[in-house]
Protein backbone atom coordinates (compact mmCIF):
# COMPACT_ATOMS: atom_id res chain seq x y z
CA UNK A 1 0.00 0.00 0.00
CA UNK A 2 2.98 2.30 0.89
CA UNK A 3 4.42 1.75 -2.85
CA UNK A 4 0.67 2.20 -4.50
CA UNK A 5 0.02 5.23 -2.63
CA UNK A 6 3.72 6.87 -2.85
CA UNK A 7 3.80 6.06 -7.18
CA UNK A 8 0.16 7.89 -7.33
CA UNK A 9 1.84 10.68 -4.98
CA UNK A 10 5.03 11.01 -7.08
CA UNK A 11 2.48 11.05 -10.41
CA UNK A 12 -0.41 13.17 -9.17
CA UNK A 13 0.61 15.74 -6.52
CA UNK A 14 2.75 18.55 -5.96
CA UNK A 15 4.39 19.00 -2.45
CA UNK A 16 2.00 21.33 -0.52
CA UNK A 17 0.29 20.41 2.74
CA UNK A 18 -3.03 19.70 3.51
CA UNK A 19 -6.04 18.18 1.60
CA UNK A 20 -3.12 15.27 0.18
CA UNK A 21 -5.72 12.54 0.59
CA UNK A 22 -8.61 14.22 -0.85
CA UNK A 23 -6.51 15.98 -3.93
CA UNK A 24 -5.16 12.68 -4.79
CA UNK A 25 -8.40 11.03 -5.25
CA UNK A 26 -9.64 13.78 -6.91
CA UNK A 27 -6.72 13.91 -9.38
CA UNK A 28 -6.52 9.72 -9.83
CA UNK A 29 -10.39 9.32 -10.21
CA UNK A 30 -10.00 11.84 -13.35
CA UNK A 31 -8.23 8.67 -14.71
CA UNK A 32 -10.19 6.12 -14.12
CA UNK A 33 -14.28 7.21 -14.42
CA UNK A 34 -14.17 7.83 -18.54
CA UNK A 35 -11.77 10.06 -19.07
CA UNK A 36 -10.64 8.37 -22.11
CA UNK A 37 -14.68 8.02 -22.82
CA UNK A 38 -17.60 10.76 -23.77
CA UNK A 39 -19.27 10.17 -20.44
CA UNK A 40 -18.66 9.37 -16.95
CA UNK A 41 -20.84 6.84 -13.81
CA UNK A 42 -22.96 5.80 -17.52
CA UNK A 43 -24.49 9.37 -17.58
CA UNK A 44 -23.11 11.85 -19.99
CA UNK A 45 -23.83 14.92 -18.24
CA UNK A 46 -21.72 13.23 -14.82
CA UNK A 47 -18.52 15.33 -15.71
CA UNK A 48 -20.36 18.63 -15.29
CA UNK A 49 -21.44 18.58 -11.78
CA UNK A 50 -19.37 15.39 -10.59
CA UNK A 51 -18.76 16.35 -7.04
CA UNK A 52 -15.62 14.81 -6.52
CA UNK A 53 -14.05 15.88 -9.48
CA UNK A 54 -15.70 19.27 -8.85
CA UNK A 55 -15.35 19.69 -5.38
CA UNK A 56 -11.58 21.52 -5.22
CA UNK A 57 -10.01 19.79 -2.02
CA UNK A 58 -7.84 23.18 -1.09
CA UNK A 59 -10.69 25.14 -0.49
CA UNK A 60 -11.88 24.39 3.09
CA UNK A 61 -15.49 24.65 2.23
CA UNK A 62 -15.58 22.18 -0.19
CA UNK A 63 -12.97 19.94 1.69
CA UNK A 64 -15.84 19.99 4.27
CA UNK A 65 -18.67 18.95 1.23
CA UNK A 66 -16.32 16.05 0.62
CA UNK A 67 -16.35 14.78 4.03
CA UNK A 68 -20.00 15.13 3.99
CA UNK A 69 -19.53 12.56 0.37
CA UNK A 70 -16.82 10.59 2.40
CA UNK A 71 -20.09 9.99 4.91
CA UNK A 72 -22.87 9.13 2.57
CA UNK A 73 -20.77 7.31 -0.04
CA UNK A 74 -23.00 4.07 0.67
CA UNK A 75 -22.84 1.95 -2.15
CA UNK A 76 -26.40 2.50 -4.27
CA UNK A 77 -26.05 6.02 -2.86
CA UNK A 78 -26.45 8.87 -6.59
CA UNK A 79 -23.81 10.38 -4.55
CA UNK A 80 -20.87 7.79 -4.35
CA UNK A 81 -18.11 7.27 -6.46
CA UNK A 82 -16.80 4.01 -6.24
CA UNK A 83 -13.64 5.20 -7.51
CA UNK A 84 -12.89 8.31 -5.27
CA UNK A 85 -13.50 5.99 -2.12
CA UNK A 86 -11.15 2.96 -3.26
CA UNK A 87 -8.50 5.93 -3.67
CA UNK A 88 -9.43 7.49 -0.07
CA UNK A 89 -9.07 4.39 1.38
CA UNK A 90 -6.09 2.74 -0.14
CA UNK A 91 -4.44 5.92 1.37
CA UNK A 92 -5.93 5.52 4.49
CA UNK A 93 -4.21 1.99 4.31
CA UNK A 94 -0.99 3.14 3.47
CA UNK A 95 -1.41 6.16 5.91
CA UNK A 96 -1.96 3.36 8.63
CA UNK A 97 0.99 1.32 7.15
CA UNK A 98 3.15 4.18 7.33
CA UNK A 99 2.85 4.61 11.00
CA UNK A 100 2.91 1.36 12.18
CA UNK A 101 -0.82 0.41 12.22
CA UNK A 102 -0.30 -2.72 9.94
CA UNK A 103 -3.71 -4.22 10.82
CA UNK A 104 -5.28 -0.90 8.48
CA UNK A 105 -3.71 -3.14 5.63
CA UNK A 106 -5.74 -5.90 4.32
CA UNK A 107 -3.29 -8.16 1.99
CA UNK A 108 -5.95 -9.04 -0.26
CA UNK A 109 -7.06 -5.15 -0.34
CA UNK A 110 -3.57 -4.62 -0.88
CA UNK A 111 -3.08 -6.75 -4.14
CA UNK A 112 -6.45 -5.87 -5.31
CA UNK A 113 -4.77 -2.04 -5.35
CA UNK A 114 -1.68 -2.85 -6.86
CA UNK A 115 -3.56 -4.91 -9.73
CA UNK A 116 -5.59 -1.83 -10.24
CA UNK A 117 -3.51 0.58 -10.58
CA UNK A 118 -1.01 -1.01 -12.28
CA UNK A 119 -3.57 -2.12 -14.85
CA UNK A 120 -6.52 0.60 -15.06
CA UNK A 121 -4.17 3.83 -13.88
CA UNK A 122 -0.84 3.81 -14.31
CA UNK A 123 -1.24 3.48 -18.11
CA UNK A 124 -3.55 6.88 -18.82
CA UNK A 125 -1.48 9.00 -16.11
CA UNK A 126 1.58 7.92 -18.06
CA UNK A 127 0.76 8.90 -20.79
CA UNK A 128 -1.17 11.81 -19.64
CA UNK A 129 2.80 12.86 -17.96
CA UNK A 130 4.55 12.23 -21.16
CA UNK A 131 1.77 14.03 -23.32
CA UNK A 132 2.29 17.12 -20.15
CA UNK A 133 6.08 16.90 -19.69
CA UNK A 134 5.97 21.01 -18.82
CA UNK A 135 3.02 20.80 -16.13
CA UNK A 136 0.91 18.01 -15.99
CA UNK A 137 -0.73 18.70 -12.72
CA UNK A 138 -1.61 22.48 -13.80
CA UNK A 139 -2.81 20.99 -16.76
CA UNK A 140 -4.66 18.17 -15.43
CA UNK A 141 -6.21 20.33 -12.93
CA UNK A 142 -6.89 22.54 -16.02
CA UNK A 143 -8.61 19.75 -18.13
CA UNK A 144 -10.70 19.22 -14.81
CA UNK A 145 -12.09 22.77 -14.55
CA UNK A 146 -12.80 22.92 -18.18
CA UNK A 147 -15.07 19.47 -18.31
CA UNK A 148 -17.09 21.40 -15.53
CA UNK A 149 -20.59 23.20 -15.61
CA UNK A 150 -19.94 26.64 -13.62
CA UNK A 151 -24.16 26.38 -12.97
CA UNK A 152 -24.23 22.15 -12.65
CA UNK A 153 -21.61 22.53 -9.54
CA UNK A 154 -23.26 25.51 -8.18
CA UNK A 155 -26.20 23.62 -8.06
CA UNK A 156 -24.36 20.45 -7.26
CA UNK A 157 -23.00 22.55 -3.50
CA UNK A 158 -26.17 23.75 -2.88
CA UNK A 159 -27.30 20.33 -2.87
CA UNK A 160 -24.72 19.21 -0.46
CA UNK A 161 -25.02 21.96 1.78
CA UNK A 162 -28.61 20.85 2.26
CA UNK A 163 -29.24 19.69 5.87
CA UNK A 164 -29.18 16.43 5.13
CA UNK A 165 -28.03 16.31 1.29
CA UNK A 166 -31.09 14.77 -0.77
CA UNK A 167 -29.86 11.05 -0.95
CA UNK A 168 -32.07 8.81 -3.71
CA UNK A 169 -34.19 6.02 -2.22
CA UNK A 170 -32.60 2.24 -2.81
CA UNK A 171 -33.87 0.51 -5.58
CA UNK A 172 -35.85 -2.28 -5.17
CA UNK A 173 -34.69 -5.89 -6.05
Amino acid sequence: MIGIASALESWLLERDSGSQTYRLARLASWFSCGVGSEHRCGNPATAAACPYLNLDPVSRRDRQRLAVLRSIGIPGSFWRCAEWHRIVDWYGARSGAAHGEWAAVDLKDAESAEYWVSHYLAPPILEWLADHREQPVADLEAAIRAAADPTAVESMRAALDEDPPPVRPPLDP
